[in-house]
């Protein structure tokens, strides 16, 4: 009899047991970042995108600083981006440690991880647009050189790329201030596995924040610059390479036409390709709510794609030009190897030099030569000669003037005369855009 009353009782409590693993799984709630596509994307897919993106960038960022190309103001732009995006994948590191279970979940690590959560997305967000207009003013400052050339000094000035700095890095921080405003983590204990919830205040006002906050994103962070995007770059293959009767056609332009228009549609096309999938997604938030992610799996895929599209796409920059350039492989190669290991039988980029050392000036009249002071070889200002440009391309469609400096005597009084001549286009040297100098 006792045999029986423990087997019976045996029995009584796998069957409560059942009973409540079925109920576990009956009030398990669905949440998009439990998928397997999320945690190979956006965990072991991350962190190999990350490696790349930090060479690519660093590089870049090393190349791009070199020598006289770092005072053009597009190159500046471009390191901004590059930083940005390296500063926005570091901080995705812990969540994909957390994602591939690098801590155990509800441990001391894993809640110091959620406490700074909120202000973790707060960043990531702030990078990623102001990343994304960052581009949308590079492609602008191009389309402004070619159709707007006589007013392009005036526009493209480093004092409105600051103030454009300071709107836009402005508008990202008030879009992301939803959430170390209206996002709290809690790790909850059920059924022997911890659950995150991320709960955002159901009161009137901040459910009317976050229907602000997305429809706000939406057009300020995707539909708006992707539709600059596409115009520009619409505007510039129909100037470049449609109609062409309007521009002089000289053997330097037209390779600076295939620069241009290779360099805007690589970063139109990837903006789009990476961008698109967000679109449905930030729809669908904006009319049921940031919840709707995780009651909807094909949204929740969605989500998943784009996220990981727009990791590639911030870290892929470097790896598009070395494939697409050769002028900038062979750049890379003269300033990464050669010129760490043989400096002695590498030279100076022609148009470098031409640019930033100046040595003697002959006179033609038969008058003495005479050296410049060697302090002031590097300051073109001094020597009556312009400075280099502020803009990339700001000579796109200048044929360019050469100074030369004749100091002769005169009834033994030193005369400095000036002479201005007119520069051919097909053997200058010197990049009339930045594109030019590496695409």
């Amino acid at each position: 009899m006792e045999k029986i009353s423990q087997v019976s009782t045996f029995g009584k409590g796998n069957d409560e047991l059942q009973e409540e693993q079925q109920k576990c799984q009956e009030n398990q709630v669905f949440s998009c970042n439990e998928r397997v596509l999320y945690r190979i994307l956006m965990g072991y897919g991350f962190l190999v995108v990350f490696v790349f993106a930090l060479i690519g960038n660093c590089l870049n960022l090393f190349i791009y600083n070199s020598d006289q190309i770092r005072y053009y103001i597009a190159i500046r732009m471009l390191c901004t981006k590059l930083l940005m995006n390296t500063l926005m994948m570091m901080l995705l590191v812990p969540q994909a440690l957390r994602i591939i279970n690098f801590w155990e979940p509800g441990s001391e690590t894993d809640e110091f991880y959620w406490k700074f959560w909120p202000y973790q997305a707060y960043c990531v967000n702030l990078f990623g647009f102001c990343s994304m207009w960052l581009t949308v003013l590079m492609t602008g400052e191009c389309y402004v050189h070619i159709f707007f050339p006589s007013q392009s000094k005036s526009v493209c000035t480093k004092k409105n790329v600051s103030r454009s700095y300071l709107i836009m890095i402005v508008a990202g921080m008030i879009l992301a201030l939803i959430y170390p405003l209206n996002r709290t983590v809690h790790l909850e204990k059920q059924c022997e596995s911890v659950v995150v919830k991320i709960v955002a205040s159901e009161t009137f006002l901040m459910k009317l924040s976050e229907r602000i906050h997305t429809v706000a994103n939406l057009l300020l962070a995707i539909l708006v610059p992707l539709s600059l995007l596409v115009f520009m770059t619409a505007s510039i293959v129909w100037r470049l390479l449609i109609k062409t009767s309007d521009i002089r056609i000289t053997s330097r332009f037209s390779a600076e036409k295939k620069s241009v228009t290779r360099i805007t549609l690589i970063t139109t096309v990837l903006q789009l390709i990476t961008e698109v999938p967000s679109v449905p997604v930030f729809v669908y938030a904006g009319i049921f709510g940031p919840n709707i992610v995780n009651k909807n799996p094909q949204l929740c895929t969605w989500q998943t794609v784009s996220h990981f599209l727009g990791l590639c796409n911030a870290s892929m920059s470097f790896f598009v030009y070395i494939s697409f350039s050769d002028r900038f492989r062979s750049f890379m190669c003269r300033q990464l190897l050669f010129r760490n290991f043989c400096p002695r039988f590498v030279s100076r980029p022609a148009e470098i030099s031409k640019m930033k050392t100046y040595t003697s000036f002959v006179s033609h009249t038969g008058t003495d030569r005479c050296v410049e002071n060697p302090s002031n070889i590097r300051r073109p200002d001094i020597l009556g000669i312009s400075n280099i440009p502020n803009s990339a391309s700001e000579n796109l469609f200048d044929l360019g003037t050469e100074t030369e400096i004749i100091i002769s005597k005169k009834n033994g009084v030193h005369v400095t005369e000036k002479r201005h001549q007119i520069r051919d286009p097909s053997s200058s040297t010197t990049p009339s855009s930045v594109n030019d100098s590496f695409l």
